[in-house]
């Protein structure tokens, strides 16, 4: 579970921290209120892409970061950040630092997450598993 999000930087947003609830949390706001910037800097922390630094808020430092508390499977919070700078480029779990991983997200960053593809919706996507063909529905259970 996802208990809070901070963006640094990232689009639209200088300093931005979500909290969320348990269960369902919707995001609600006006159009270039910065909602689809949020799922990208999920994204861009779940898979390290996309690559470059397009996404650096501009006017900033060039200091980009998304930083998400999360209970692991392990049942225990984590702070989990995703980083980018003109001299660094990595993660920091829990205050240790992975860096030199390429385009790859360091295992322990997947392991923590336990985010897949199944797990993200994109903005404008089906409605997960409502519309889909019965032949669909099958192939996913």
């Amino acid at each position: 579970m996802i208990h809070s999000i901070r963006l640094c930087n990232f689009q639209g947003h200088e300093d931005t921290l979500i909290e969320l609830s348990p269960g369902v949390n919707v995001i609600l706001g006006d159009p270039d209120s910065g909602k689809t910037s949020l799922l990208r800097a999920l994204n861009w922390l779940r898979t390290n892409r996309p690559g470059g630094d397009r996404f650096v808020r501009h006017g900033s430092d060039g200091k980009t970061s998304v930083e998400i508390v999360v209970s692991g499977v392990d049942g225990k919070r984590h702070i989990v950040e995703r980083y980018r700078s003109k001299t660094l480029n990595g993660y920091k779990v829990d205050g240790r630092e992975y860096t030199g991983m390429g385009q790859d997200v360091p295992d322990e960053v997947k392991e923590i997450l336990n985010l897949g593809d199944i797990n993200v919706q994109n903005q404008l996507e089906k409605h997960f598993l409502v519309l889909n063909p019965p032949g669909q529905l099958s192939n996913r259970i």
